[in-house]
């Protein structure tokens, strides 16, 4: 079969396919040829890249290649700088490692994807490097990101309105808060979130999960949990805590991280993996919410 040549599409449609298996590899030229493109090149994750690559596709794998840290590293950076657009796909096992390395950052991370996610994915980053290309205004941004962006907003006023004013949002501009006056015992928040959780578990025996999608508030209820307990959540741990896909945990838990709700840190016995703990002020607005309800 003849392979298409890279150079006939325009760069904005020419992707260069990062792969670390022949499955991946399979997985990504199927994803680029239905969104339209074409392949600049197909390398292992060691590879020496061609120039121009206007945007890149990786598919990782299970295992960690050798090279994989130093690739995701370049990639983070190079999106940061606007070089290029970036998907990295990579299946569960490899959320932790991914999540490290990416999170902070502006990367596009798509976990356990099928064809047609993978397919999306791909075409929504040829769509932000046409707009890149063409000067449009870069503050657009697809409107899932603006939704979970406004709605982590009015999340975090929520909490802060439970703390009257002195919580989260005052946190953002001074470093040490008073504590909230309206506070649980440490034993009764403790079984107070414990029932929550539990309600939102039997609520989805009788009805559909997506009827009732909150994520970012599981997510937060399982790291004040986690908080109450001395428990480390890590990010695998969290996402299943979301009960949405992955690729959406995901998502929200970069969108909470940046509206000051949430802080990751690396894991010091694994460089591979990191933890998410809710912000100091973040966790007093949960205390002062559960004192109040």
């Amino acid at each position: 079969m003849t392979k298409p040549d890279p150079w006939t599409a325009s760069p904005a449609e020419t992707i260069l396919l990062l792969a670390a298996d022949p499955l991946g590899e399979a997985r990504g030229l199927a994803a680029i040829a239905a969104a339209g493109a074409a392949p600049l090149a197909t390398l292992q994750l060691d590879g020496a890249w061609p120039e121009p690559a206007a945007a890149v596709l990786v598919e990782l794998a299970d295992a960690e290649h050798p090279a994989e840290a130093a690739l995701l590293a370049t990639l983070s950076a190079g999106v940061v700088a606007a070089r290029f657009e970036t998907v990295v796909c990579c299946p569960l096992p490899a959320v932790d490692r991914v999540a490290r390395a990416l999170l902070d950052g502006p990367v596009d991370i798509v976990v356990g994807a099928d064809p047609a996610e993978r397919a999306a994915a791909v075409a929504l980053m040829l769509a932000r490097r046409r707009r890149n290309m063409v000067r449009e205004d870069p503050a657009e941004d697809e409107a899932e990101r603006r939704r979970l962006a406004e709605e982590a907003a009015r999340l975090a006023r929520t909490l802060n309105d439970a703390t009257g004013g002195s919580g989260w949002q005052a946190a953002r501009s001074e470093p040490a808060p008073p504590p909230p006056a309206e506070t649980a015992e440490p034993g009764t928040r403790l079984a107070q979130l414990r029932r929550l959780v539990r309600e939102r578990m039997v609520r989805r025996s009788f009805f559909p999960a997506n009827l009732f999608g909150e994520p970012a508030w599981d997510m937060l209820l399982d790291l004040a949990i986690a908080r109450e307990t001395g428990a480390r959540i890590a990010v695998s741990s969290l996402c299943i805590a979301a009960a949405v896909p992955t690729t959406t945990a995901i998502r929200w838990i970069r969108t909470l991280v940046e509206e000051g709700l949430f802080v990751r840190a690396d894991d010091p016995a694994d460089g591979r993996r990191s933890f998410v703990h809710l912000t100091e002020p973040a966790a007093a607005g949960m205390q002062a919410y559960l004192a109040r309800i």
